[in-house]
């Protein structure tokens, strides 16, 4: 569900400043995602041989990152295509 408001907001139309705010949201999360889907890894792997539990939260964490990525490098693309001020 995460993954589809996080990459179904950059298709939506909204006012900057939520955009601001569901930027730093879905970085947030993302990167707690991340972290603890890393920790989790590394716990099976030295814990639990043979046991990967952490891929979901990783792969979450992942795409809600990856969906600002592209956010940004959209962003980035806008401003250099963009005409030069008179």
């Amino acid at each position: 569900m995460l993954v589809l408001v996080a990459w179904g907001s950059l298709l939506l139309p909204m006012p900057g400043w939520f955009k601001g705010v569901m930027t730093v949201a879905v970085i947030a999360i993302g990167a707690v995602l991340l972290l603890f889907g890393l920790g989790g890894s590394y716990w099976d792997s030295h814990m639990r041989p043979g046991s990967s539990s952490a891929g979901s939260t990783i792969l979450t964490g992942v795409l809600l990152l990856l969906s600002r990525a592209a956010h940004v490098m959209r962003l980035i693309l806008h401003v250099l295509g963009a005409p030069p001020d008179p």
